[in-house]
């Protein structure tokens, strides 16, 4: 898979991608962590931690749309991360469809899981709310 990607290095602190920004890739941490957050006026809010081998893009790289939160090289960390186009990874599916059905499945499991852990926050969220609604 490798070859089918670009490698950009990163500096801690560094921004990877904004959030809004087109994105039209998937995105294999080599070497350091990120933090995924999204911003609402003054707050940031730490939606997520990656570390080293894990990977992030997967939605906008199958839907062609913007990054839903902002990327940013952990603190104190510096980042080794690879870049793969959506018509580089569906090229590396066709020549080598056996890896290509094992990449598809691994991001499909951890975007299951990362929804899976999303709607119990909503869930909290939705009952918290529910409950300070009720006390007002």
């Amino acid at each position: 898979l490798v070859e089918y990607t670009k490698t950009h290095y990163f500096d801690p602190g560094e921004i990877v991608m904004n959030e809004g920004d087109p994105n039209d890739s998937l995105f294999l941490i080599q070497k350091g962590s990120v933090d995924i957050v999204r911003v609402q006026g003054d707050t940031e809010m730490l939606l997520a931690q990656i570390p080293a081998s894990g990977f992030f893009g997967e939605t906008s790289i199958f839907s062609n749309s913007q990054a839903s939160a902002t990327v940013r090289v952990a603190p104190g960390q510096q980042a080794c991360i690879l870049r793969i186009k959506h018509e580089d990874l569906l090229r590396f599916i066709h020549e080598r469809p056996e890896a290509g059905t094992k990449i598809l499945l691994a991001i499909l499991e951890a975007a299951c899981q990362r929804l899976a852990k999303a709607n119990v926050k909503l869930g909290d969220f939705l009952y918290w709310f529910h409950i300070n609604e009720q006390k007002q």
